[in-house]
């Protein structure tokens, strides 16, 4: 009543109210029924409200009697019985106001009862919404439902946003801030924007900080921040920010005092194993290789606490093996092949008793493909050709098994595309050179459908690209080098647009195209472009200043790998001075990165022979056979153990070569040691392009002077 004639169609538009049509009468409906205590507080407070004002009508009312009668008792002689009458009536409406105050009494009490009660019930549904968002979020993004995720904690942060702020207590304003850091994991890994997926971890961070600074040190508001702290420095590291490990740090710094505490509840340790897990790959992104074993040892000891061995937790169980993926990729980086080996067999039976337990889990999956994956590289370190293959293809069917629970899975499709190559790469250890482009390919696919994850991301695509570009033009597939050199240029203008042409990152895409043309000009005997182009690979990875980590790493790789093709181009023009400066900085770049497993071993074996090589051209020889005879024996410890390796016999005849230019007396035997090695290799692998000019030095024998 009296309100405005467009106030209903307002109330129908914002979804409060409907209109129905009934049997021909229309009829105004609440649209949901959490509606209601809201409504019924509101008429009760009009109610409230009308009594007041009938309660003010009658005093005034009782005034203007009172009034009335002092005026008459100036007649009160003349009017006595007329006064006895007013003063009943005074009487009678005393009467009335008290009983009238006793009924706005009862109204207030009745608004203040209704008020609490929608406090109790605003309480319980940030209850609800807080296990929602908390076990239910661990069982959705288990089973790949991370869209379903994500639309619910988007639904939630609106929610917090749009509540008034005197209603923002501690425990709201807590979940709000953990549903900005869930939802800031879940859109990373989805691949949405990392801006936007940094800024709602940092909103929610900043909320957490501001609860502690008001005074809250309750454990749940520091275990949240400490997630904050996590999520953040993740994301930063896949943007490939310098300050990501310090991030990480900072949560640990944050949670560790009381998770550590003797009575912490087992709630809290898991969460802190989850926090170690995540830092400890921090950890090996930036190449600290020690911390992270300590740190992935860690959470492993607070998982088998909670119970992970025995499956009696089982959440617990997944994230074990999942620490123990971290923990044996960092092992199998610094050479430790048997332990990683152990740790990743017994972690994959674990992947197997929880996957039987709850199939298609994907934390179980993830785990499962990740320890697949190390020990595909330590079967390729062990020569284990055969073994590799199987490997290899197991790694792609697990990685397509999470795509299809989680299609739009960032990471997932990165992992899956590191899978695709080590099939190719397995492929060419064993020979089956027609199978290795293909796999290459759609790893690249793959790559490309995963750069939205981040600068990171794109980078180590440019990467990819370059050097599977390499490996395709040294095994003569130059259709199929060309077609991947060429998708890397989109790649590079994209980090340029996003980072700018001086930006570190923006560098390195250039310096990896660079590399990529002169890999492949190189195997087209276009040796003055391949080391043109080479020198302009290490002259970009070597401009500006290389924050720790993938930029680091990128330019130690990049400068190792582009200063052996200039090396080479420049000894096959005679130029051995320039061929020795080119192979000492690449591998003097190297040495900045521990060197233990043994495929990095092998590849700086390579780069060593051609470096005594070149100096063995230049006269000095006692030099050269310094450096070509450890190289030697580690080739041909690698050859005893050999198990179908197709490249081990060439890099040995290789080594053999050099060390017959340092070593004329048995020069001879060496050199007919080397074209018998280089004769055992399968047909495919004596025709590509290297091999063949390995056969001819061989067979020329030793050069003149």
């Amino acid at each position: 009543a009296g309100a405005d004639p467009s106030t209903l169609a307002t109330l129908v538009n914002r979804r409060l109210l409907r209109i129905e049509e009934r049997l021909d009468v229309r009829r105004v409906e609440l649209t949901h029924d959490v509606l209601c205590p809201v409504v019924k507080a509101s008429r009760d407070l009009r109610h409230e409200h009308e009594a007041r004002e009938e309660t003010e009508k009658v005093l005034a009312a009782q005034r203007a009697r009172e009034l009335a009668a002092r005026s008459a008792l100036v007649r009160a002689r003349q009017v006595a019985s007329a006064c006895i009458g007013l003063a009943v009536i005074a009487v009678a409406a005393a009467l009335l106001a008290l009983f009238s105050l006793q009924r706005a009494r009862h109204a207030e009490q009745v608004a203040e009862q209704t008020r609490l009660e929608s406090e109790r019930a605003r309480g319980g549904a940030e209850q609800l919404l807080g296990y929602l968002s908390g076990d239910v979020e661990r069982e959705l993004e288990s089973f790949g439902q991370l869209q379903v995720l994500t639309e619910f904690l988007k639904r939630q942060i609106d929610y917090f946003h749009a509540l008034p702020a005197q209603l923002r207590d501690v425990e709201s304003t807590r979940n709000g801030a953990l549903a900005m850091i869930r939802y800031a994991r879940a859109w990373r890994v989805m691949g949405g924007s990392l801006v936007t997926a940094g800024a709602s971890a940092s909103e929610g961070i900043g909320l957490l900080e501001g609860l502690q600074k008001a005074g809250d040190a309750s454990d749940a508001t520091t275990v949240a921040l400490a997630r904050g702290y996590s999520m953040l420095g993740i994301i930063q590291l896949t943007q490939n920010d310098p300050v990501a490990l310090t991030t990480s740090t900072k949560a640990l710094t944050v949670i560790r005092p009381v998770a550590e505490a003797p009575d912490a509840p087992a709630e809290l340790r898991f969460n802190y194993a989850e926090i170690l897990v995540v830092h400890g790959y921090a950890q090996l992104g930036e190449n600290q290789f020690k911390e992270g074993i300590e740190t992935q040892r860690k959470a492993l000891q607070i998982l088998r606490s909670l119970g992970a061995e025995d499956l009696s937790n089982v959440d617990a169980t997944a994230l074990f093996a999942e620490a123990s993926g971290r923990l044996c990729e960092l092992l199998q980086a610094v050479g430790q092949d048997d332990e990683a080996h152990d740790v990743a067999q017994r972690a994959l039976g674990l992947d197997e008793r929880v996957l039987e337990l709850r199939p298609g889990n994907r934390l179980a999956l993830h785990a499962q493909q990740m320890n697949v994956g190390v020990l595909v590289a330590i079967a390729y370190d062990r020569l284990q050709i055969a073994d590799l293959q199987k490997l290899a293809q197991r790694q792609v069917d697990i990685s397509l098994s999470l795509l299809h629970l989680d299609p739009g899975n960032v990471a997932t499709l990165f992992n899956l595309a590191q899978a695709e190559f080590a099939v190719g790469d397995a492929n060419t250890s064993a020979g089956r050179l027609d199978q290795v482009v293909p796999f290459y390919e759609r790893g690249i696919d793959h790559r490309l459908q995963a750069r939205d994850g981040g600068g990171a991301f794109r980078l180590v695509a440019v990467n990819d690209l370059a050097q599977r570009a390499d490996i395709a033009a040294q095994i003569g597939d130059m259709a199929g080098a060309t077609r991947l050199l060429s998708r890397s240029g989109p790649l590079r203008e994209s980090l340029i647009k996003a980072f700018g042409r001086d930006a570190k990152i923006s560098r390195l895409a250039e310096a990896n195209v660079a590399y990529g043309t002169a890999a492949v000009a190189l195997q087209r005997d276009d040796l003055p472009v391949a080391q043109r182009d080479a020198i302009a690979a290490v002259q970009s990875a070597l401009s500006g200043n290389a924050s720790p980590g993938l930029e680091q790493s990128q330019s130690i790789t990049l400068i190792y790998v582009a200063s052996h093709i200039a090396a080479q181009a420049a000894y096959r023009q005679g130029q051995f001075a320039e061929a020795e400066k080119n192979e000492r900085a690449g591998l003097e770049a190297r040495n900045r990165v521990p060197v233990e497993n043994v495929s990095d071993r092998r590849d700086v074996a390579v780069k060593s022979t051609w470096l005594a090589m070149a100096i063995a051209r230049q006269g000095r020889l006692d030099e050269a056979a310094k450096i070509i005879l450890p190289v030697v024996r580690f080739e041909r410890d690698l050859a005893a153990r050999n198990h179908g390796d197709q490249f081990v016999p060439v890099e040995l005849a290789g080594g053999l070569y050099a060390e017959a230019l340092t070593d004329k007396a048995h020069a001879p035997a060496l050199l007919q040691e080397a074209r018998m090695l280089l004769d055992s290799v399968l047909p495919s692998v004596r025709g590509m392009h290297d091999v063949r000019q390995w056969r001819e030095r061989v067979a020329a024998g030793l050069p003149a002077g």
